[in-house]
Order: structure tokens, then C-alpha cells, then sequence
């Protein structure tokens, strides 16, 4: 009994396995990024970064203390992070594109934008 008792835990367990497999094995991938602008994420660059991770498909999530998994192509959610110089902000890609699209937006929070505007 005890044996039939636990089949049905191990092949839910296995389900959320297959699950977690599946999804990092998409094309998820993730990195942490110190924020070097002086004047931070203001509504300038966060315009650029928005433009940027728009060009993919990849979905692009920000998280940066509280602020948790926000849409990196939404303005209001980028702007919402509040991201100061020297703040770290984990970026995440989703996707067929993803490594690309992290790359990307990886390289405008780690790079100083004032000589972009």
C-alpha cells in the first residue's frame, strides 16, 4: 500500500520537474547588471532600454530589490524599478532570441546613456 501511496507523489513530482526542465531549456536565461549611469534609469533611458527589448521576441523581465520580474518592455514598469547608479538589476530572457535580447539590454544598464541621449 504504502508502495500505490506514493506513485502518484513521484509522478507529480516528475510532472514539475518535466515542467521546470522545459522552461529553463526554452532559452531562458538570466544575468545581474550594476545600473552605471550617474543619473540613473530616468525616463530618457528607460525609454531607450524599452525600444531596445521591444526589437525581440523574447519576453524581458527586470527585477531589482522589491520590485520583482517587471516587463522590460513596458515604460511604466522600467520606470517603476526607480534604478540609481549603482543599483543591480537582474535581467531576464525568455525565448528564441533571448540571448541576444539580454546582451542587449544588459550592455544599455551596464553603459552610461547620457552620451546616447
Amino acid at each position: 500500500m504504502a508502495q500505490g501511496a506514493s506513485r502518484p507523489v513521484d509522478t507529480v513530482a516528475s510532472a514539475v520537474w518535466s515542467t521546470l526542465v522545459e522552461r529553463h531549456g526554452s532559452g531562458m536565461v538570466e544575468k545581474r547588471v550594476t545600473v552605471t549611469n550617474v543619473l540613473g534609469i530616468h525616463a530618457r533611458p528607460a525609454t531607450l532600454l524599452v525600444q531596445a527589448a521591444s526589437r525581440f521576441e523574447a519576453d524581458i523581465f527586470l527585477t531589482k530589490g522589491d520590485v520583482s520580474r517587471i516587463n522590460g518592455k513596458s515604460i511604466m514598469g522600467v520606470m517603476m524599478l526607480a534604478a540609481e547608479q549603482g543599483a543591480e538589476v537582474l535581467v531576464e530572457a525568455e525565448g528564441e532570441d533571448a540571448q541576444a535580447a539580454l546582451d542587449t539590454v544588459a550592455e544599455l544598464l551596464g553603459n552610461d546613456f547620457e552620451g546616447r541621449l
